[in-house]
C-alpha cells in the first residue's frame, strides 16, 4: 500500500474519530442540561412548598387575630368597624349593623363608596335617597338608581363661577329671577340632578324650597359644563331627561373648546338655536340683551383655546 494511501485512511479514520467525539460531547452537554432543569425543577418545588407553607402560618395568624378582634369589639355597645389600608371595611360589630341597617356580608370588603352604592341599589323611591348623608361623595338619583358626581376639574369650576356671576349680575339688574350654581333639582319623584348652573324666572321662584334647599319642579334654564367624562351624559341622558321634564332652555358648555350650544324646547324636542365658538359674542335668545365672550370672561385667549374635533 502506499504511503498516499495509508495517509488518506487515517486522515478518514481521524475524522470519524473527531465526529464521534463531538457527538458524544453532544450527548452528555444534552444530559446535564436535562439534569439542570430537573434540579432546578425539584428546587422550584420546595421553594413553592415552602411558600405555600409560610402563607398557610401568615393566613392562620390573621385568622386568629382577626377572630380575637371581632371578639373584642363584639363586647363594646357601642357601633365599631374596622377598615384596611385600602379603606375597605374589614370587620363590624352588630351595633354597627343595626344602625346601618345591613348584614355584616353586605359591609364588610366594601369601601365607603361600594357601601353606599349597595344600600342605594336597594333603594326604592326618594325617600331612601333624600335619608343619604351629605356627601362627599355626591350623587344623583335618576330612575331609583345613584349616579356618582366626579369632583370637577379646576378649569371646569372657574368657567362655572365666571359664567354664573355674568349671568347673576344681568339677572339680578333686570330683576328677572335668580340663578344658583350646583343646587339639586328634582324633575320628577325619580330624578333629581344637580346642575352646574339653574336659573328661575321671577314667576317662578315658589319652586325654590328654602327648608329643603333644592329647586322641585321645573328650572326655566339648565346649564352644564360638559367634560370629556360627562359628555354622554349631559349631551343624552340629562339632555332627553329635560326635554321629558319640559325644561324650556338648556345650555351646553364645552369644557375645552369652550363652545356654546344653546337649544329651545320646542312641541317636536329641542331645537338648536345657537352655537358659538371660543372668542365670539354669544347672545342668548332667552336673555336678547346679554352678551359673553366666555373666552374673555375666564381670562384665556380664543387662540389658545383647544379647536373642535373636524372643524
Amino acid at each position: 500500500m502506499s504511503t498516499r494511501a495509508i495517509q488518506k485512511n487515517s486522515s478518514s479514520e481521524l475524522a470519524g474519530f473527531v465526529r464521534l467525539n463531538e457527538g458524544i460531547k453532544g450527548v452528555v452537554l444534552i444530559a446535564f442540561q436535562i439534569n439542570i432543569m430537573a434540579l432546578n425543577a425539584i428546587l422550584l418545588a420546595h421553594r413553592a412548598g415552602e411558600l405555600g407553607r409560610l402563607n398557610e402560618e401568615l393566613e392562620a395568624r390573621v385568622a386568629q387575630r382577626t377572630a380575637l378582634l371581632s371578639a373584642l369589639i363584639e363586647t363594646l355597645p357601642y357601633p365599631i368597624f374596622v377598615k384596611g389600608e385600602d379603606t375597605r371595611f374589614t370587620l363590624c360589630n352588630q351595633a354597627y349593623e343595626q344602625v346601618q341597617h345591613d348584614a355584616y356580608g353586605q359591609i364588610v370588603l366594601c369601601n365607603t363608596h361600594g357601601f353606599i352604592d349597595q344600600r342605594l341599589f336597594r333603594m326604592s323611591g326618594l325617600a331612601d335617597f333624600e335619608a343619604l348623608p351629605e356627601g362627599p361623595p355626591d350623587y344623583e338619583f335618576d330612575g331609583g338608581k345613584l349616579i356618582a358626581m366626579p369632583r370637577p376639574h379646576p378649569r371646569h369650576q372657574r368657567i362655572i363661577m365666571r359664567l354664573g356671576a355674568a349671568l347673576d349680575e344681568y339677572i339680578s339688574k333686570n330683576a328677572l329671577g335668580s340663578i344658583w350654581p350646583e343646587v339639586d333639582v328634582q324633575l320628577s319623584r325619580h330624578r333629581v340632578y344637580v346642575h352646574d348652573l339653574i336659573y328661575l324666572a321671577q314667576e317662578h321662584q315658589e319652586r325654590y324650597s328654602e327648608a329643603r334647599g333644592r329647586i322641585v319642579g321645573t328650572p326655566d334654564l339648565a346649564v352644564e359644563i360638559v367634560s370629556p367624562a360627562s359628555a354622554s351624559r349631559d349631551r343624552v341622558v340629562k339632555f332627553n331627561a329635560y326635554r321629558e321634564a319640559g325644561v324650556p332652555w338648556y345650555w351646553l358648555v364645552d369644557g375645552e373648546t369652550l363652545v356654546i350650544e344653546e337649544f329651545r324646547l320646542m312641541p317636536e324636542g329641542y331645537l338648536a338655536v345657537a352655537r358659538v365658538a371660543a372668542g365670539e359674542a354669544f347672545r342668548p335668545q332667552l336673555f336678547p340683551e346679554l352678551e359673553i365672550d366666555l373666552a374673555s370672561l375666564i381670562g384665556e385667549p380664543a387662540e389658545s383655546v383647544v379647536e373642535p374635533e373636524g372643524e
